[in-house]
């Protein structure tokens, strides 16, 4: 699936087919594809000038992120939040600068992509013909609506792990250990993508791309910023993911000393009724009250008058 949009001077948008993208045009084009059929990645490389196997690394979901400056036209590989299976992990993309045109190719759908691509349909004229013959102000707010997917998975996952603790205090249990689990899985993937991803910035932030104006260094600026702060509190969640795991060991072992203590309490109860009724088992001709006929009840008697003193004492020494 190819979808195009192109921003021009008069802050128009308009939507144009593969065949009629203007290489030296002044106007702004966004090119995305998501999961290009073969022909459609013939389509762009001949169409774009572009190189057959840079466009499947493209495609491959666990590239690492990396920035490469052509004669041509600018490679950049960048990873994004992403979902499989249920979880959250990361995924890689890649983005083509060729002139105005800008062009993201991606396996699966990309949640960053698609709200971006949805503000830019609604956008006004003025911020229109603001993106005029500024390609990387474009690839700027495309990357920060990526970071803003980041923090949003982020602040997610810390509010579970707040209520995982309060769970875990409660009553662990072990689907708590296969949740932590995961998180942590994810927090690991978001430290290995933003890592990448902050290299892929320092050096566009440093100029690196062909014709930077300072606003757009001053964007990229900001964006590095970002990643940094994401960056941080990614370790901060990775910790108190580790505190959540301790945490529930704890509450597992506070548990089992609660149970061992009821035990206890119980066996010791036991241990003088037991002694009598050993005492009054013995092969003895003459024992107190052995031939009397309210022995029985008597001893009966002694062994719960005994387990009410015992408990008695034990509640009040809180044993």
């Amino acid at each position: 699936m190819i979808e195009i949009i192109t921003c021009n001077e008069k802050g128009e948008r308009k939507c144009e087919t593969l065949q009629h993208v203007n290489l030296g045009t002044k106007d702004i084009i966004w090119i995305d594809s998501e999961n290009p059929t073969a022909e459609e990645r013939k389509n762009i490389a001949s169409a774009l000038d572009l190189d057959m196997e840079e466009i499947m690394d493209s495609l491959d979901m666990e590239e690492h992120a990396r920035i490469e400056v052509d004669d041509d036209y600018i490679y950049i590989i960048y990873t994004v939040p992403s979902i499989e299976e249920g979880e959250m992990e990361t995924a890689s993309f890649g983005i083509f600068i060729k002139g105005n045109i800008i062009l993201t190719l991606h396996k699966k759908k990309i949640q960053a992509l698609s709200k971006f691509g949805a503000a830019l349909k609604r956008a006004k004229n003025g911020y229109l013909k603001k993106l005029a013959g500024r390609r990387y102000l474009l690839l700027a707010n495309m990357l920060d609506h990526i970071d803003k997917d980041y923090l949003k998975a982020l602040y997610n996952i810390d509010e579970r792990l707040e209520e995982l603790n309060d769970e875990i205090f409660k009553d662990p249990k072990e689907e708590h250990v296969q949740e932590i689990i995961r998180h942590r899985k994810t927090l690991i993937y978001f430290s290995r993508a933003l890592l990448a991803n902050r290299d892929v910035l320092i050096l566009v932030k440093r100029g690196y791309l062909p014709d930077m104006i300072q606003d757009d260094v001053d964007n990229f600026i900001d964006l590095y910023s970002d990643v940094l702060q994401l960056i941080d509190m990614n370790t901060t969640f990775k910790e108190l993911s580790n505190s959540a795991m301790s945490l529930y060991h704890s509450s597992l072992s506070n548990s089992m000393n609660i149970l061992m203590k009821k035990l206890s309490f119980l066996a010791v109860l036991f241990v003088v009724p037991t002694l009598i009724s050993g005492i009054y088992g013995m092969n003895f001709t003459f024992m107190p009250f052995l031939h009397d006929p309210m022995g029985f009840y008597y001893s009966l008697l002694a062994m719960a008058l005994m387990i009410i003193a015992l408990t008695i004492y034990l509640k009040i020494n809180d044993i």
